[in-house]
């Protein structure tokens, strides 16, 4: 999946023109003082942000922002990361571990409850072919067909995070701060290599320098 980088901040975003190689600012509404802390974006330019105060908002990329309706379970959890692959495949992750997928964004839209992983999950991502990851709190990594599969026996240890575009571009980081990418030349395709230092590779990274 072809992925913009982007950046939030209180009332507004920038995102990095694929033209100019600048970062422009995405003008967006008054979110009632509410900051972005993660943005999700699908190959369209459709994205969806998360504020510090856990609501969702979406945006065809007119700078016109439609606030989504509330995820809500029993605990009372928080949505704590999203991520779509088109407009129709956006997934939230609670922090209580459970995944909801919402299909739709009109006003009578509702999340849907995916099965549940074991333990809960840390970590999820979507790509454009539906093809969702995840990692769980105890470091299992499983993908979704129908029910979660688990796939830890043929990943890397210790994954914390993890991206996919397509079935067949699936990448990954460990504890220590390796890049590991899933090799789908192999029958199945289900093994990680870890990614040379030397690679002739660009990556996108926002540092945390608090």
């Amino acid at each position: 999946m072809s992925r913009i980088p982007w950046c939030g901040g209180a009332f507004h975003t920038h995102a990095l023109s694929s033209s100019s190689r600048e970062w422009q600012w995405f003008r967006g509404p008054d979110l009632r003082n509410a900051a972005f802390i993660d943005l999700t974006v699908a190959p369209n330019g459709f994205l969806v942000g998360l504020t510090a105060d856990k609501r969702l908002f979406y945006s065809s990329g007119n700078q016109l922002w439609k606030e989504l309706p509330a995820v809500f379970n029993t605990a009372n959890a928080k949505v704590a990361n999203v991520s779509i692959g088109l407009p129709s495949m956006l997934y939230a992750m609670l922090s209580d571990g459970t995944v909801y997928k919402l299909a739709d964004y009109n006003s009578n839209a509702v999340w849907t409850q995916l099965p549940s992983i074991t333990g809960g999950a840390a970590y999820i991502s979507c790509g454009v072919d539906n093809n969702v990851w995840a990692i769980s709190t105890s470091r299992k990594v499983y993908t979704l067909d129908g029910s979660w599969v688990d796939v830890t026996s043929t990943s890397p240890a210790n994954l914390v995070a993890v991206e996919t575009g397509t079935r067949t571009s699936v990448w990954a980081i460990d504890t220590t701060g390796k890049a590991w990418r899933r090799d789908s030349s192999t029958n199945p395709p289900c093994v990680f290599l870890v990614v040379p230092r030397s690679e002739n590779l660009r990556f996108w990274m926002i540092q945390d320098l608090g």
